[in-house]
């Protein structure tokens, strides 16, 4: 067998067991996925009031209502405010 069959089949084969962190191998195992829980209403604007804050300076509130007179229209190229704009979810009642 030349050295390019050789590393053929070393890239066909197939490990039999998982291989855990710490073993000799240095290929790791991801641990098993966590289940995904969707938010509620309020958790979302929590979410959107927070970013808003951190990206622009003011909160959810004042971004929606900027946001309806057209003051950042022409900015929604800007990263932070595009961020903002992914997170904008209706105010819970």
């Amino acid at each position: 067998m030349n050295s390019i069959e050789r590393r053929r089949s070393v890239a066909v084969a197939k490990p039999t067991a998982p291989v855990r962190a710490g073993a000799s191998n240095p290929t790791r195992v991801r641990p098993p996925a966590r289940a995904v829980r969707g938010l509620s209403s309020r958790e979302a604007w929590q979410i959107y009031d927070a970013q808003a804050r951190k990206y622009l300076g003011i909160s959810a509130e004042e971004f929606e209502r900027r946001w309806e007179d057209g003051e950042f229209r022409t900015r929604v190229e800007q990263p932070e405010v595009v961020t903002v704009l992914m997170l904008r979810t209706p105010k819970p009642g």
